[in-house]
């Protein structure tokens, strides 16, 4: 055998290392985000941060206060008629007054309380008229109790009725209204309406939808 003469033998393939994958000729290069975004972006990052609104304010109780000409008489109509007890008394003078009958000529402001049948409280406030109050600046010289109407639901209206002085006007005697309450409706020494209310335990009835009208048709 000529030595000289190449071989035909072919040599044994080697495993090339992985390479990393070439990027494929027609891929295309991500995509720029668009202009309008990147505003946004931008806007959103500068806006001020805004706090939040508080909280609503949960309301505790809703006491009237009334302005009466004359303390004794108001005393002596919510406490002996209607039923309310006296909690405090205070006079011109910011000290607080003694509450038997023979102090409430003396008293500018008094709170009232009462228990209702469920628990739950019933407050009233009394104040004499004063200008140099905010509120009896406030109401001037005008009358008291145009306007007002107060409704007092518990007591019975036809035991208040019974033992009712002379000295009392009723605008409106015991009666039933029509959604189940007993109602009595008398007018305070300064004019204000106070109305006494008591369920009579019967079912209020159902109130009938009218179709096809206005409120303002229905009330007709």
């Amino acid at each position: 055998m000529d030595t000289n003469t190449p071989t035909t033998e072919t040599a044994p393939a080697v495993a090339a290392a992985p390479a990393a994958a070439a990027p494929e000729a027609n891929a295309k290069p991500a995509a720029a985000a668009p202009e309008t975004d990147a505003k946004a972006t931008a806007a959103v990052a500068d806006a001020p941060t805004k706090t939040p609104p508080a909280p609503a304010t949960k309301i505790e109780a809703a006491v009237p206060c009334l302005i009466v000409n004359d303390m004794a008489a108001s005393l002596d109509f919510y406490l002996n008629v209607v039923g309310f007890k006296m909690t405090m008394g205070i006079n011109k003078d910011h000290k607080t007054t003694d509450k038997t009958p023979a102090a409430w000529p003396s008293v500018d402001f008094a709170m009232l309380s009462s228990t209702g049948v469920h628990g739950s409280p019933g407050e009233l406030m009394l104040e004499i008229r004063n200008p140099d109050s905010p509120a009896g600046a406030l109401v001037g010289a005008g009358p008291l109790g145009v306007g007002v109407s107060l409704y007092l639901r518990g007591p019975d209206p036809d035991a208040i009725h019974a033992a009712l002085p002379p000295t009392v006007k009723v605008l409106v005697p015991p009666h039933t209204e029509w959604y189940g309450m007993r109602e009595l409706t008398l007018a305070d020494p300064n004019g204000y309406v106070v109305t006494l209310g008591r369920p009579t335990g019967e079912p209020c009835p159902t109130i009938p939808a009218t179709e096809g009208t206005t409120n303002g048709d229905a009330a007709k």
